[in-house]
């Protein structure tokens, strides 16, 4: 079983976004990744805003922790996931890849530098 090791939420407002999970849910910033990425502290999964463009809806994407990131995306092609780029990509904090799963639910696997 791969854990969940991210939830990352997409937000047009971070700094707006970072007020209300402050407020309303206690969150605190953890880190900052630039303009466009923040991680709240949390207690377990880590909890990330992104900003995005005003044109893209809202929502939450799951990111799947890997330890060998190049066996897993085998294992989801075998499983019928539907890769969403072509190699695994740079991130802050190690490599991941964009998948879709067989609903057509876009997630990440994700291999966290060492």
């Amino acid at each position: 079983m791969k854990p969940i090791c991210v939830q990352t939420l997409y937000v047009e407002d971070i700094e707006q976004s970072i007020a209300f999970y402050n407020q309303a849910l206690g969150y605190e910033v953890e880190e900052k990744f630039g303009e466009s990425i923040v991680q709240l502290k949390s207690d377990g999964v880590a909890l990330i805003l992104q900003k995005v463009d005003k044109n893209y809806t809202p929502s939450v994407k799951l990111a799947f922790q890997s330890t060998d990131i190049e066996l897993d995306i085998k294992q989801l092609k075998l499983s019928g996931a539907t890769l969403l780029d072509d190699q695994p990509k740079p991130c802050p904090v190690g490599v991941y890849i964009t998948f879709e799963d067989i609903n057509g639910i876009g997630h990440e696997l994700l291999q966290f530098s060492e």
